[in-house]
Protein backbone atom coordinates (compact mmCIF):
# COMPACT_ATOMS: atom_id res chain seq x y z
CA UNK A 1 0.00 0.00 0.00
CA UNK A 2 1.18 3.48 -0.73
CA UNK A 3 0.60 6.56 -2.79
CA UNK A 4 2.67 9.30 -4.38
CA UNK A 5 1.10 12.66 -3.60
CA UNK A 6 2.23 16.23 -4.11
CA UNK A 7 0.47 18.92 -2.09
CA UNK A 8 1.77 22.40 -1.31
CA UNK A 9 0.63 25.14 1.02
CA UNK A 10 3.48 27.39 -0.24
CA UNK A 11 4.70 27.84 3.32
CA UNK A 12 1.42 29.32 4.61
CA UNK A 13 1.06 26.63 7.27
CA UNK A 14 -1.92 25.69 9.42
CA UNK A 15 -4.71 28.27 9.67
CA UNK A 16 -7.97 28.27 11.65
CA UNK A 17 -9.61 26.58 8.63
CA UNK A 18 -6.88 23.97 8.10
CA UNK A 19 -4.06 23.89 5.56
CA UNK A 20 -4.75 26.04 2.48
CA UNK A 21 -3.68 23.69 -0.31
CA UNK A 22 -2.65 25.80 -3.28
CA UNK A 23 -1.81 22.97 -5.64
CA UNK A 24 -1.46 19.21 -5.71
CA UNK A 25 -2.82 16.07 -7.37
CA UNK A 26 -6.09 16.57 -9.20
CA UNK A 27 -6.57 13.23 -10.96
CA UNK A 28 -5.35 9.89 -9.66
CA UNK A 29 -5.93 6.50 -11.29
CA UNK A 30 -4.71 3.00 -10.62
CA UNK A 31 -5.12 -0.14 -12.70
CA UNK A 32 -4.33 -3.65 -11.54
CA UNK A 33 -5.50 -7.13 -12.53
CA UNK A 34 -7.55 -9.71 -10.67
CA UNK A 35 -6.71 -13.43 -10.49
CA UNK A 36 -8.33 -14.08 -13.88
CA UNK A 37 -6.36 -11.30 -15.58
CA UNK A 38 -9.29 -8.84 -15.79
CA UNK A 39 -8.26 -5.19 -15.28
CA UNK A 40 -9.52 -3.45 -12.14
CA UNK A 41 -9.42 0.35 -12.49
CA UNK A 42 -10.17 2.97 -9.82
CA UNK A 43 -9.39 6.61 -9.17
CA UNK A 44 -10.35 10.10 -8.10
CA UNK A 45 -10.95 13.62 -9.24
CA UNK A 46 -9.60 14.95 -5.95
CA UNK A 47 -11.05 18.45 -6.23
CA UNK A 48 -14.69 17.25 -6.45
CA UNK A 49 -17.17 17.96 -9.20
CA UNK A 50 -18.32 21.51 -8.44
CA UNK A 51 -16.68 24.76 -7.38
CA UNK A 52 -20.00 26.06 -6.00
CA UNK A 53 -20.18 25.62 -2.19
CA UNK A 54 -24.00 25.36 -2.40
CA UNK A 55 -23.80 22.39 -4.79
CA UNK A 56 -24.01 18.89 -3.21
CA UNK A 57 -21.00 17.87 -5.34
CA UNK A 58 -18.81 20.68 -3.94
CA UNK A 59 -16.80 18.37 -1.69
CA UNK A 60 -18.02 14.87 -2.61
CA UNK A 61 -14.85 13.52 -4.21
CA UNK A 62 -12.59 15.45 -1.83
CA UNK A 63 -14.24 13.72 1.14
CA UNK A 64 -14.07 10.32 -0.61
CA UNK A 65 -10.37 10.92 -1.37
CA UNK A 66 -9.68 11.74 2.29
CA UNK A 67 -11.52 8.54 3.33
CA UNK A 68 -9.67 6.44 0.70
CA UNK A 69 -12.98 5.54 -0.96
CA UNK A 70 -11.71 4.93 -4.47
CA UNK A 71 -14.25 5.17 -7.29
CA UNK A 72 -14.37 2.03 -9.45
CA UNK A 73 -13.97 2.90 -13.14
CA UNK A 74 -15.49 0.87 -15.96
CA UNK A 75 -12.70 -0.71 -18.00
CA UNK A 76 -14.12 -3.28 -20.39
CA UNK A 77 -16.41 -2.34 -23.29
CA UNK A 78 -19.36 -4.00 -21.48
CA UNK A 79 -18.68 -2.06 -18.25
CA UNK A 80 -18.44 1.21 -20.17
CA UNK A 81 -21.73 0.55 -22.01
CA UNK A 82 -23.46 -0.35 -18.72
CA UNK A 83 -22.36 2.89 -17.02
CA UNK A 84 -22.71 5.28 -19.97
CA UNK A 85 -24.66 8.39 -19.03
CA UNK A 86 -24.69 10.15 -22.38
CA UNK A 87 -22.90 10.37 -25.71
CA UNK A 88 -21.99 13.39 -27.82
CA UNK A 89 -20.76 13.23 -31.39
CA UNK A 90 -18.69 16.18 -32.62
CA UNK A 91 -18.47 16.99 -36.29
CA UNK A 92 -16.38 19.57 -38.03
Amino acid sequence: EGAFTIVSDQGVGLTGEGYPVLYGNSYIQTVTWDESGKPQAAGFITYSQSSDPANPHYSDFTRAYAARQWQAFPFTAAEIRAQKISETTLRQ
